[in-house]
């Protein structure tokens, strides 16, 4: 098969119980809402960086519960995580504990040349935020 050309990552499509949450939630990461789409439960939000989210409804909504990509023990394919870059991660780190936003993993070296915190959204998706470093 002859292969496709990726120009690159246009977005990243997050399944949620509550759109307006997920968007306060976000927006703590500069994505401000663009579209909303009642009909589909459907929201879209871009950082001034373009980098986009769609925020699709309809997730059965629980207190808590785990994130069965991520947390089960029977591992599934699919999407596990998704990540995001910044520049700082000293800075990120104190705006998410200022914003009262928990750290569930890290700081942790990733490939020689990145370092990341990882955080949970209200519905217990995996959100990476990582910087570059320099590689030892």
């Amino acid at each position: 098969m002859k292969s496709v050309p990726i120009g690159g990552l246009d977005h990243v499509g997050l399944r949620v119980a509550d759109i307006d949450r997920a968007l306060a939630f976000y927006a703590r990461f500069g994505f401000m809402p663009t579209h909303r789409d009642t009909a589909r439960a459907l929201a879209t939000a871009r950082t001034a960086s373009g980098v986009e989210l769609n925020l699709v409804g309809g997730a059965e909504p629980r207190l808590r519960y785990p994130n069965v990509l991520v947390d089960d023990p029977v591992k599934r394919p699919g999407f596990t995580h998704v990540a995001f870059a910044v520049t700082s991660l000293v800075q990120t780190m104190s705006a998410l504990e200022a914003a009262g936003v928990p750290i569930v993993d890290g700081p942790v070296v990733l490939g020689g040349n990145k370092r990341s915190v990882f955080v949970r959204d209200p519905d217990a998706n995996l959100v990476e935020l990582t910087e570059l470093i320099a590689p030892p």
